[in-house]
C-alpha cells in the first residue's frame, strides 16, 4: 500500500474503528489506475495467494461512484473459514478523491492508509451512530439497500443536519481536510515496514468542502477536486477557498524556478508566464464545470530540470496560514452582519 498509494475504505474500515466483524463483508482497496493498480494486483496473486476472479468496468461496473475505472475481484480459499475477497478499485486519479466524493453516506467515509487510519466523521459515526446522506436515495435501486443495511446494523441515517443541531465541534463543516481536528486518527506500528516515499502530509492535506447536495436540502455533497502544479511533486484535493490561496503561492514558486533555468531550457512562452497574475488559473486542473480557461492551466506540463525545487513541504505551513486568514475574515464578516 505504501508503494502504490492504495487506500482501504468501505465496510472494513468501519469494522476497524468499531472493533467489530461482519462475516459477509469484503475488503475494498482504492488505487490509481495504471501501474499502481497492476502492481497491487500482481502482489496479491504472487505473494498473498489470491487469484483474479472477475474484472468489471463500465457499463457493467456495480459501483455507482464517479472516478472509478474498473473493479478487479480477487479471492483466496480458506480451510476453516469463508473464502476471503478483495476488490481492487481502480480510480481515474488519486484514490482519496474517489473516496471523498463517491460514497452515499458520511459513515462510510473512513480511510486506512499504509500507516494510519482516519475516520472523517468520527463523532457522528462512532459516538452518535448517525450517518448523513451524501447522495440522492429516493427510488435508487443501488443506494437504498445499502442505507437499509447500515440501519439494521444500528446506524441512524439522516438527511441534512437541522440548523439548531449544528455545533462548532460537529464534523459537518463547510471546509474540511482529511486530518483536521474533526478526524479520528490511529497510527500503526510500521517500524518493520518499508516506508512510503509519499509524505503523510499529502494525504492529510486532502481538502474538501461540504455543501447542500440539492435544492430541496435533503442530502449533502462533498466537493474534492484535484490540484496539480509544476511547483508540487504530488497531487492534492482542494476546496475552492483554499485553492485560491494556494494558487497564488505556487504561481510565485513556479515563476521563481523559471527564472533560475538556463535561457535555452526555458519554455517558448516564458515571458508570457511571468506576465500573468499569480492566481489559481495558472494551475487549476479539475473536473468541475465552469469557464473553459479553468480546464486548461497556463503552466501545463513544462520542462523541469534536475535543479527544480518542489514545495510540497510548505503545504502544511501554507494551509495553517490560510486557516488563520480565513478565520479572521469570517469573524470580521460576522461582526459586520
Amino acid at each position: 500500500m505504501g508503494r502504490t498509494g492504495a487506500l482501504i475504505s468501505g465496510s472494513l474500515a468501519i469494522q476497524f474503528f468499531e472493533r467489530c466483524y461482519w462475516p459477509s463483508s469484503d475488503l475494498d482497496i482504492f488505487v490509481k489506475d495504471g501501474d499502481d493498480s497492476k502492481s497491487l494486483g500482481q502482489y496479491l496473486v504472487s505473494s498473498e495467494g489470491y487469484r483474479l476472479k472477475e474484472i468489471k468496468g463500465p457499463p457493467t461496473i456495480d459501483y455507482v461512484m464517479s472516478k472509478v475505472v474498473t473493479i478487479r475481484k480477487y479471492t483466496r480459499l480458506a480451510l476453516h473459514a469463508p473464502d476471503t475477497e478483495i476488490h481492487v478499485i481502480s480510480t481515474t486519479d488519486i484514490p482519496v478523491q474517489a473516496i471523498l466524493g463517491g460514497f452515499y453516506t458520511t459513515l462510510v467515509v473512513n480511510i486506512i492508509s499504509w500507516n494510519r487510519a482516519y475516520s472523517i466523521f468520527a463523532l457522528t459515526t462512532f459516538v452518535q451512530y448517525r450517518g448523513y446522506l451524501l447522495k440522492e436515495t429516493k427510488e435508487n435501486d443501488y443506494f437504498v439497500p445499502l442505507v437499509t443495511k447500515y440501519t439494521r446494523r444500528g446506524w441512524d441515517i439522516r438527511g441534512i443536519l437541522a440548523r439548531q443541531d449544528h455545533r462548532i465541534n460537529h464534523p459537518i463543516q463547510q471546509h474540511r481536510r482529511l486530518a483536521d481536528k474533526y478526524t479520528w486518527r490511529i497510527s500503526f506500528d510500521v517500524s518493520k515496514v518499508e516506508w512510503s516515499q509519499t509524505p503523510d502530509s499529502v494525504l492529510e492535506h486532502a481538502c474538501f468542502d461540504i455543501h447542500d447536495g440539492d435544492a430541496d436540502h435533503e442530502y449533502y455533497g462533498i466537493g474534492a477536486f484535484t490540484f496539480k502544479s509544476p511547483a508540487l511533486r504530488f497531487t492534492y484535493t482542494y476546496h475552492y477557498s483554499w485553492c485560491q490561496y494556494l494558487g497564488v503561492k505556487v504561481s510565485q514558486m513556479v515563476k521563481g524556478e523559471l527564472r533560475k533555468m538556463k535561457p535555452e531550457d526555458r519554455p517558448p512562452n516564458y515571458q508570457f508566464f511571468l506576465d500573468r497574475p499569480d492566481d489559481l488559473r495558472l494551475h487549476h486542473q479539475s473536473t468541475i464545470s465552469g469557464p473553459e480557461r479553468y480546464h486548461r492551466p497556463v503552466f501545463g506540463d513544462i520542462y523541469r530540470p534536475d535543479t527544480w525545487t518542489y514545495w510540497d513541504s510548505e503545504i502544511p505551513q501554507w494551509y495553517e496560514a490560510w486557516e488563520k486568514e480565513h478565520a479572521s475574515a469570517s469573524s470580521t464578516q460576522m461582526e459586520n452582519t
